[in-house]
């Protein structure tokens, strides 16, 4: 019986490699002002947003409609943690980010510069999440999100000033630090 559930475990860990070198390839898009305006987050709650801005086409728009689903299995494909990390990081930072606002500056027509602040995120949605005092749904665990309609203009944009680069660039990062320097 060991050997059967050693061999499950060594199977999903060769797709979570294979799902790794799929999603190497994923570009992120933003506004320099969204990395302004990141500094604040969290590691956990500043890959859930990089991991999703990364499934955005720059070229596209996007609505505030718009469900962005993460897996644990995905996050832990993306940035190189174990899959119980990947539930627990995704159930906690998830649970914050939906808290988390946001400020961007803009000039008005009087050259007076301003400050608007809003939400990250619209909407939350949870799947097989652990959550306080429930007991453990087998399965992999699953956040939803949308991002509020105020901070869809910032990303995955292509217009200036903005910065691009590989999700597989910062994906092995451990802090939030490392990753703001190198934006």
């Amino acid at each position: 019986m060991l050997k059967k559930e050693e061999k499950k475990l060594t199977q999903k860990e060769k797709e979570i490699k294979l799902k790794a070198v799929e999603y190497s390839e994923f570009t992120i898009s933003k506004h320099k002002q969204i990395i302004d305006a990141a500094y604040k987050l969290t590691i956990g709650e500043l890959r859930i947003i990089l991991a999703n801005i990364s499934r955005i086409n720059p070229l596209t728009k996007i609505t505030p409609n718009r469900e962005f689903f993460l897996s644990a299995e995905d996050y832990s494909a993306f940035f190189g943690v174990s899959i119980s990390t990947a539930r627990r990081e995704l159930s906690r930072s998830a649970e914050t980010l939906m808290k988390r606002e946001i400020t961007v500056f803009d000039i008005d027509k009087n050259g007076v510069k301003q400050g608007r602040t809003f939400h990250w995120l619209s909407e939350r949605i949870e799947k097989g999440l652990p959550i306080s005092g429930v007991k453990k749904e087998k399965g992999n665990a699953t956040i939803g999100i949308k991002f509020s309609e105020q901070i869809i203009p910032f990303l995955a944009t292509m217009n200036p000033p903005f910065s691009t680069y590989k999700l597989k660039d910062v994906s092995s990062m451990k802090s939030v630090n490392s990753i703001r320097i190198y934006e």
